[in-house]
């Protein structure tokens, strides 16, 4: 046993060094095997449609779609998270998929279709409007979230298969249109028929003046919840992650009101005129209004 004793521990320290060196020069070695396995996926796809969840061969929440020259810190900041792995595209062709699930990127590639041996085109856009005291702005965002089953035509073109964006069977392409992001810190909700977003001006508790956008809402919208920005489970006795943010309903008479708990992975929510706002100990940060049918 003593004899086998230093043959296992350089055994052990031959295998410890060979996962360094492929970390090194592969980056996550998760991501790396990850991005194999989409470029044989899709490669493998027959023309016809599919979804991505059929195509896609590991577990992911969302992919983004990235144009070139966009950077690094930019990227990082439309999905609220940090890794090495996630590249910019430094030419006219070269476009950047990120696949995240939860807190983490799962696969991350870019470059040219002829590259890559593939492409995803034309992922939804969405206007995404970030909100805070200071300042407000306005962009867009290219992404899909698993479990829509959006359709996908697939062709294959020279030397790599094309797959473009068809259909959302769970957002119609109407509502689709006039879809927007509303964040606030860490908070991220999916907005569908929006017919405009206004600001208005509040004074809080301490009597300082601060704005909030409110969004005029055509029937038949609803609110998506992209990302709940809930209290971790650390801080409760429970053990489990808290809502944070609620949305705020009431009568229009006062005979009741209503708070519905803002969580990860809830159904959308329908907005109608009893439905006040979104916000935290009954401080708005965002409100709704109905606008004319």
């Amino acid at each position: 046993m003593k004899k086998k004793l230093p043959f296992l521990l350089g055994v052990i320290v031959f295998c410890c060094v060979l996962v360094m060196a492929f970390a090194v020069l592969l980056g996550n070695p998760l991501v790396a095997w990850h991005n194999h396995q989409l470029r044989t996926a899709l490669q493998s796809l027959p023309e016809g449609t599919v979804t991505l969840e059929e195509a896609v061969p590991f577990k992911w929440d969302v992919v983004y779609s990235f144009d070139p020259y966009t950077s690094r810190e930019e990227m990082e900041s439309v999905m609220h998270l940090k890794g090495d792995a996630i590249q910019a595209g430094v030419s006219e062709e070269q476009r950047s998929f990120v696949f995240t699930k939860g807190d983490k990127v799962v696969c991350s590639v870019y470059g040219a279709p002829q590259r890559l041996g593939y492409d995803l085109c034309a992922i939804p856009s969405y206007t995404v409007y970030r909100y805070s005291s200071a300042a407000s702005q306005q962009g867009q965002d290219c992404f899909l979230q698993s479990g829509r089953n959006a359709k996908f035509a697939v062709s294959h073109e020279d030397g790599y298969v094309k797959l473009e964006y068809l259909a959302d069977q769970s957002i119609q392409e109407d509502r689709k249109a006039a879809m927007q992001i509303f964040e606030y810190e860490n908070l991220r909700l999916g907005i569908t028929d929006v017919q405009e977003v206004r600001t208005e001006t509040w004074t809080d508790d301490m009597g300082d003046s601060r704005e909030r956008p409110v969004y005029v809402c055509e029937p038949d919208a609803v609110i998506m919840v992209l990302h709940a920005d809930m209290d971790a489970g650390a801080n409760y006795k429970d053990g489990l992650p808290h809502a944070r943010w609620k949305i705020y309903l009431s009568a229009s008479d006062g005979s009741w009101n209503a708070r519905v708990s803002i969580v990860d992975d809830m159904s959308p929510l329908a907005i109608t005129e009893n439905t006040d706002g979104v916000g935290a100990e009954d401080e708005y940060i965002l409100r709704f209004e109905m606008g004319e049918e």
